[in-house]
């Protein structure tokens, strides 16, 4: 799948466009429309939980992340590319989320997406992991 040219800026704007769509219904706490842009034997792997295996595991782990507290949330595409019906790409996702002395903290991380596209030319979202990104010093020397 290649990185340059202008096969993989069609590839970023085509998964920006379907990450705008999630971000939208992830903003509204709409579970079902956040899980509804998954491949329907879709996949999310997650530090926060345990893995979710098709639509209604994967509307129960959004709807508890919900619970969270998490607002201001941004999702970017930095990296994609296509090859026939699959694709991937690569976003850089930042929030707010309740700090511990009550006020907010800025959470950052990547998530890898593999897409995969249906048979009427559809993208979904077939593999997300989840990725958080240690702020610089606080990774550990051990």
């Amino acid at each position: 799948m290649g990185s340059n040219g202008p096969e993989a800026m069609d590839a970023m704007a085509t998964f920006q466009a379907l990450i705008d769509r999630y971000l939208a219904a992830y903003e509204a706490h709409d579970a079902v429309g956040c899980a509804a842009l998954y491949a329907t034997d879709g996949e999310v792997y997650s530090p926060f939980g345990a893995p979710a295996h098709g639509p209604a595991e994967i509307e129960a782990e959004h709807r508890r992340w919900f619970e969270d507290g998490e607002t201001n949330k941004t999702m970017a595409v930095t990296r994609a590319g296509i090859d026939g019906n699959l694709g991937y790409c690569l976003v850089w996702f930042e929030a707010d989320v309740p700090g511990q002395d009550g006020g907010t903290e800025r959470f950052r991380g990547t998530s890898l997406n593999v897409m995969e596209r249906r048979s009427d030319g559809v993208w979904t979202i077939k593999l997300t992991s989840l990725n958080e990104v240690q702020e610089p010093g606080t990774e550990s020397d051990t």
